[in-house]
């Protein structure tokens, strides 16, 4: 039986528990049993970006202070006028002069930026106990009520008539895994008439408890007369062979 949340994987081969993505940088799938560990490296990978980015400015700032570049005078070479430097001329000299430092910078910043945001996503998807996965369906699934949403207020202005919507037993049937259609096979009826909710929330604290302590990790040792009767059997077949 496949489980509830588990998708195989194309790429790896396998089916993984509680499917997020396959991750290229790691070269591996992201799932239950190491979603927390993948968080953590993501954690560590924006704190390092974070790090080198303000290292690299704080060398910067001392570099420009040392030659006292904001008190500094230049003359403009269109007019021969003699001009104080301002910031956009100090950094124009510093691009020039600590070409590598300001382009590690950069490079550090932007991807510190993007590597944040990546985090900050499945933060969110934590907290509503969602997967990448399944945070795709649900978008579709969302995007679905509002164009029907549309398709009923335009139906009131136009008086034409209004989209089919299920019944009460046709929509216990549509929430039912077992009888209800595939979501891209659904037709325009074959939707329930409100949005269902998201059945594995279950609150912030116990959304963060099951990544941080996967179900599948929290299984109970074996009881002491459970260890003697497998070491009973195992002697036991010790013997025969």
């Amino acid at each position: 039986a496949k489980p509830a949340r588990s998708k195989h994987c194309a790429i790896c081969d396998a089916c993984v528990g509680k499917f997020d993505h396959h991750c290229p940088w790691i070269n591996n799938c992201v799932g239950e049993r190491n979603y927390r560990y993948f968080l953590a490296f993501v954690f560590c990978t924006m704190c390092l970006l974070a790090y080198s980015s303000v290292g690299i400015f704080l060398i910067l700032k001392d570099w420009v202070e040392e030659r006292d570049l904001m008190n500094r005078f230049y003359y403009d070479r269109a007019t021969g006028e003699r001009m104080q430097a301002d910031w956009t001329v100090v950094m124009t000299y510093v691009m020039v002069r600590q070409t590598y430092l300001v382009m590690l910078l950069f490079l550090s910043a932007v991807m510190g930026s993007v590597v944040f945001c990546f985090w900050a996503y499945h933060m969110s998807l934590i907290v509503r106990n969602l997967t990448t996965n399944e945070a795709g369906k649900w978008s579709s699934v969302a995007g679905f009520y509002k164009r029907r949403a549309k398709d009923l207020l335009k139906s009131k202005k136009e008086g034409t008539e209004p989209p089919p919507i299920p019944g009460p037993e046709e929509e216990a049937e549509l929430l039912n895994p077992e009888t209800a259609p595939a979501l891209a096979e659904r037709k325009y009826g074959q939707f329930p008439a409100k949005r269902p909710p998201n059945i594995y929330n279950r609150g912030i604290f116990a959304n963060f408890r099951e990544v941080l302590s996967p179900p599948s990790l929290r299984v109970a040792p074996p009881s002491a007369a459970a260890r003697r009767a497998r070491a009973k059997a195992k002697a036991a077949q010790a013997k025969q062979e």
